[in-house]
């Protein structure tokens, strides 16, 4: 995982329960294909979960709490 993962995270975090990855993109400063990339991976390991075009932050990431 590099910078750009823990930003997209922290963007999640930022924008509360409902992000679209459009908006998470946006908030982290990322072209959106990578971000749809990204928020792909983090969402194989759980970090995220995704909801139709929404997503939260994931279970695993709440194990860390």
């Amino acid at each position: 995982m590099d910078y750009r993962n823990l930003a997209l995270l922290e963007g999640v975090a930022r924008l509360g329960k409902d992000a679209t990855a459009r908006q998470i993109a946006e908030v982290v400063n990322l072209p959106q294909a990578t971000a749809y990339r990204r928020i792909a991976d983090l969402e194989n390991l759980g970090m995220v979960v995704r909801v139709g075009r929404i997503y939260r932050i994931g279970p695993r990431l709440y194990k860390l709490f």
